[in-house]
């Protein structure tokens, strides 16, 4: 018998842990850092950003810099507790005009319960970008 509830306690903490994984998000931050390859900050600055993540879609919107937008293609999502501790990966395509890049975006909730986001491109490993965020929410 206590298997039984063991094995239903798991199998509940599982989907509940998957449960945010399906969720629209919105982040911003209000500093960006640029990191090497070994995760160390080379430069730091002070803009405004966000992420936007939608059912297909993931739009960032960096600073002063052009928005970017591309179509979700992977998800792999694992919380132990939502958006406070655990990671989503999204693998996306991001295109505009001639130029496409591979993206992969690491959310991760830590524990200060503030979430980071790292974006990294597949075509140029060495640029790697992480924002913590000042405001992360759900939205419809």
């Amino acid at each position: 018998m206590k298997k039984i509830l063991l094995a239903i306690c798991c199998v509940g903490f599982g989907v509940i842990s998957k449960a945010q994984c399906d969720k629209n998000l919105r982040i911003a931050a209000s500093k960006t850092e640029y990191l090497d390859t070994s995760g160390n900050v080379i430069r730091t600055v002070e803009e405004t950003s966000s992420i936007v993540i939608g059912k297909n879609t993931i739009t960032i919107t960096p600073g002063n810099n052009p928005v970017m937008s591309g179509s979700a293609t992977e998800l792999s999502c694992n919380w132990d507790v939502p958006y406070q501790a655990g990671k989503s990966v999204y693998e996306a395509i991001f295109s505009n005009g001639n130029d496409t890049k591979n993206i992969i975006l690491t959310i991760e909730g830590k524990k200060d319960n503030r979430v980071s986001c790292t974006l990294a491109i597949k075509e140029s490993p060495e640029k790697i970008i992480r924002i913590v965020s000042d405001k992360f929410e759900e939205w419809q």
